[in-house]
């Protein structure tokens, strides 16, 4: 295998390494759940997952989507949908990435955007969506924005009562208490669940373990042996940069050739992350090997 593939295969190990500790298992038994009850009763409900950038919400989301099944071998009909309210996010921008996710053009039979729910409605039914992720909600609510807020709100409930889909709803902590935000829309998808930074203690040990387990490219053991400490200052307790550091840290192993993982392979991974001048300090640096 050339050094390029092993670089690629051990950074796709630890892009897609999804370790089950408890307020993620949580949230992920709990929404699957969700969806399972609304097969079986037609009564859709959903949830909100609130949590910082970097905290995970993104991996579970995608788990959340290989739960729902395709409803074909090729998985070319997703019985999940995904998609992101980007910043100020409009119905037009919510229904033309929908549309586009089930195949059809981006402007469908109606300009108005009435009949273009219908339609949108319509082929959901058809497709047997189950589920429908929004990433980034809280866009939604940022500035003054409460009528189209209102205006987006008021269309979503009419997705989950007329396609009957469960509406799992992502933000960061800005998004807030859906309850206090919009009662209706809250009384929809009324479970939430929040996804938090580690804290520097045994859970913290017990991730850093199971992503060793996880990941067999290479030896991984000392990021929870000897290095726990400086890889919490550098993650913050986030997991986006945890696997920054670590993908770096694997490249510069396996293209150098090196023969353990040592706070030199780490101090560069920093550089390689953070750069020479980034206010996110180094602990590596100094570190006896």
């Amino acid at each position: 295998m050339t050094t390029q593939a092993r670089i690629y295969m051990a950074c796709r190990e630890l892009s897609d390494c999804v370790v089950l500790h408890p307020r993620f298992k949580e949230a992920l038994t709990g929404i699957q759940q969700l969806v399972t009850q609304a097969d079986v009763s037609g009564l859709p409900f959903g949830a909100t997952v609130v949590g910082d950038s970097g905290s995970g919400k993104t991996t579970l989301m995608a788990a959340l989507q290989r739960f729902v099944p395709a409803q074909d071998l090729l998985g070319e009909r997703p019985s999940a949908l995904c998609l992101s309210a980007q910043s100020c996010p409009t119905i037009g921008d919510l229904l033309g990435k929908l549309i586009r996710q089930l195949g059809f053009p981006a402007a469908i039979r109606g300009n108005r955007i009435s009949d273009q729910s219908l339609n949108l409605i319509a082929a959901l039914k058809d497709r047997n969506i189950k589920a429908l992720f929004i990433q980034d909600f809280q866009h939604l609510y940022r500035g003054a924005r409460d009528k189209s807020a209102a205006g987006i709100t008021d269309w979503l409930k009419q997705l989950v009562e007329d396609a009957g889909v469960v509406i799992v709803l992502f933000g960061t902590p800005e998004l807030g208490d859906l309850s206090h935000l919009n009662p209706q829309l809250h009384s929809r998808s009324p479970a939430r669940y929040r996804l938090t930074r580690f804290e520097r203690n045994d859970e913290w040990i017990a991730f850093l373990q199971g992503m060793a387990l996880r990941c067999k490219s290479i030896d991984w053991a000392p990021i929870h042996q000897r290095y726990e400490r400086e890889l919490h200052i550098v993650s913050d307790g986030l997991l986006r940069p945890l696997k920054q550091v670590l993908t770096a840290a694997a490249t510069i192993f396996i293209r150098d050739e090196l023969q353990e993982l040592n706070s030199g392979v780490f101090a560069a991974a920093h550089q390689m992350v953070f750069g020479t001048d980034s206010s996110v300090p180094n602990p590596f640096l100094g570190r006896a090997k």
